[in-house]
């Protein structure tokens, strides 16, 4: 795990770590989450360890390696990125859609429970960042 605690008036903390590219790292990636935000409101924690999760769960079912996990918290969000070396999207499936599969709504749980999320890269050749935003209650 990296870290590091940026200056300014307000504490700030950016963490990250590695993840295997394999079938352990949704739940590594919960752990991670779940250690490095206990500070933060029971169900914020709730919530970031289970889309944190999903993310990297595509990231190993659709993407490629490496992936890594990043946390940034501040007084007024919690952003978390997940980075792996594919480019593509993972599907989506529109909610409520009939749908024959038993995946292919992580991004649908992302859409409803995060503030706001998107990805980065895909265009770049480097892989591609997810990422999701919760607010912090108190924020305002």
């Amino acid at each position: 795990m990296e870290g590091r605690n940026q200056g300014g008036g307000t504490a700030a903390t950016d963490l990250s770590t590695a993840l295997p590219f394999d079938d352990s790292a949704p739940r590594l990636a919960r752990q991670f989450v779940a250690a490095a935000t206990s500070p933060l409101p029971g169900e914020m924690r709730a919530d970031a360890s289970l889309l944190a999760s999903e993310l990297v769960t595509n990231a190993v079912r659709y993407g490629r390696p490496d992936i890594r996990l990043r946390l940034q918290v501040d007084v007024a969000r919690l952003r978390v990125e997940v980075h792996d070396g594919g480019a593509p999207m993972p599907p989506w499936v529109a909610p409520g859609a009939p749908s024959g599969q038993p995946h292919g709504r992580g991004l649908v749980i992302v859409n409803h429970l995060a503030a706001s999320w998107g990805v980065d890269g895909t265009d770049v050749g480097d892989g591609k960042d997810v990422w999701f935003e919760l607010r912090r209650p108190d924020s305002g």
